[in-house]
């Protein structure tokens, strides 16, 4: 059976039965997102909402703190997006 065929049947078959399995990956990096939001909100808000002493080295490790977690969360979204990308309605 050629490579043409299988994909064929695999396609048939999501079309006969259109329901897609809990996908535990997805899950996992919407907890992780979620987190990684919080995280940014809570470092953020401790530099943006007081007056801030640049000299203090609390500051810089808020910073980097903040622009880690924003790596993370933006990692998060290509994942989410590429999951999201796998539901496709069995008429299009």
């Amino acid at each position: 059976m050629s490579k043409k065929n299988i994909t064929q049947i695999n396609s048939n078959s999501e079309l006969l039965n259109p329901i897609k399995p809990m996908n535990v990956d997805a899950v996992n990096y919407l907890g992780w997102f979620i987190s990684d939001v919080q995280n940014v909100r809570n470092w953020t808000g401790q530099l943006f909402n007081n007056d801030v002493d640049l000299n203090n080295p609390k500051v810089f490790e808020l910073k980097t703190a903040a622009q880690n977690a924003l790596s993370e969360i933006e990692d998060d979204v290509v994942k989410i997006k590429a999951f999201l990308a796998e539901y496709v309605p069995p008429n299009k």
